[in-house]
C-alpha cells in the first residue's frame, strides 16, 4: 500500500517538479526537486536542503548512494555534490569534471563513482581525482542520462542509441543493426 503526501507549502513546493526520489538506509525519502533543492521526509516530518545549507545547486537531477552511504547529488548545470557525515562537498569543472551538466551518478561494486554528463561524456571519480573518458567510446559528446553497475563489476550505459559496457579495463558496445531508440535503452537499464 502507499500513502498520499502533500508537499508542505512552507517550503515553496507549489509548482516545482520532483525529478528524483531515493530512500536511504534509515528509511528517509530524499526528493530531488527541479528548483528547490532536496526535500527529505522521515515518516514524521519534512525538512529541506538548499544551497543555503551547502547543497551545490537547487536544481536536482539525480540522487544515489555509494557503498559508504555517502549521497551523490547531480544537478542540471552546477556539477555534483557529495553529502557525507552531514557535510556537503561540491565538485565542478574547476575540480576536474568534464562538464557541470551532470545527469546521473552511479557507484560501482568497488565504490568507484561514475558520472554521466551532457556534452562531457563519462567521468570516473576514485575519491581523489576525476578521469574523463573522451576518446574511449565513439559517442562521448552525447548525453549519458542513465548508468547501471551490475554484480559482474561492469558499468552499463546508453548513448547515441548504443549500449556501452565497461568491464574495468575497456569499453565495449552493443549496437543493433536497427538503430535502437535511446529511450528504450534508458528504460531497460
Amino acid at each position: 500500500s502507499y500513502e498520499h503526501l502533500i508537499l508542505p507549502r512552507q517550503y515553496g513546493f507549489v509548482s516545482s517538479a520532483a525529478n528524483q526520489m531515493y530512500e536511504d538506509k534509515e528509511g528517509r525519502i530524499w526528493i530531488g526537486m527541479e528548483e528547490e533543492g532536496i526535500l527529505i521526509y522521515d515518516e514524521q516530518s519534512f525538512y529541506q536542503y538548499t544551497q543555503e545549507e551547502g547543497l551545490g545547486s537547487n536544481k536536482i537531477q539525480s540522487i544515489n548512494a555509494d557503498r559508504a552511504n555517502s549521497l551523490w547529488i547531480s544537478s542540471y548545470q552546477d556539477g555534483l555534490t557529495q553529502f557525507s557525515n552531514n557535510v556537503f562537498t561540491h565538485f565542478t569543472e574547476a575540480q576536474g569534471l568534464s562538464s557541470n551538466a551532470v545527469w546521473e551518478v552511479e557507484a560501482d561494486t568497488a565504490n568507484n563513482i561514475w558520472i554521466g554528463t551532457q556534452g562531457g561524456g563519462l567521468n570516473y571519480y576514485n575519491g581523489a581525482y576525476f578521469i574523463h573518458y573522451e576518446s574511449e567510446y565513439p559517442s562521448s559528446s552525447n548525453p549519458i542520462v542513465t548508468l547501471h553497475s551490475n554484480q559482474q563489476q561492469q558499468l552499463l550505459f546508453p548513448s547515441a542509441a548504443t549500449l556501452y559496457r565497461h568491464d574495468g579495463q575497456r569499453f565495449m558496445y552493443l549496437k543493433s543493426s536497427k538503430q535502437l531508440d535511446s529511450r528504450i535503452l534508458d528504460f531497460i537499464l
